[in-house]
């Protein structure tokens, strides 16, 4: 489980993918208690069958700020500014916000999603290019 508040056994979203051992042929899930977890995360292509379960999906949000121009830690282009990237295969994921806080002139991508058999259900993602949002 993952909370914010150090109640769980990890208070990042990104330390919890990383414990799921690679190539994982079993369903592991993990569960985000409610809070805002202000982090990028990467699942990676090893990382396979992880489903993440936020409790509510209004109050369970990972966020990021970033852009394709720089806005950010690790941005160059439109597809490194994630807030949220997945390349494994059979993920899922469920009641949570996954957005992307950048307010600059450029795209700023809240998930990317790079695998097979990827399910997203309940989930809030207001700004995947906030620039033509606004």
């Amino acid at each position: 489980m993952v909370a914010a508040d150090n109640s769980g056994d990890y208070n990042k979203v990104q330390d919890a993918i990383n414990a799921v051992p690679d190539n994982n042929a079993v369903r592991k899930v993990i569960f985000i208690k409610k809070g805002k977890y202000v982090e990028k995360v990467v699942v990676p292509y090893k990382k396979t069958n992880i489903v993440l379960v936020g409790e509510n999906v209004d109050s369970c949000i990972i966020s990021y700020n970033d852009a394709s121009l720089g806005g950010g830690t690790f941005s160059q282009n439109t597809f490194t500014s994630y807030t949220f990237r997945v390349d494994a295969d059979d993920f899922a994921a469920m009641n949570v916000t996954i957005e992307n806080t950048n307010n600059g002139g450029s795209q700023a991508v809240s998930l990317h999603a790079n695998g097979d058999r990827q399910v997203f259900v309940h989930l809030s993602n207001p700004r995947i290019y906030r620039h033509f949002l606004q």
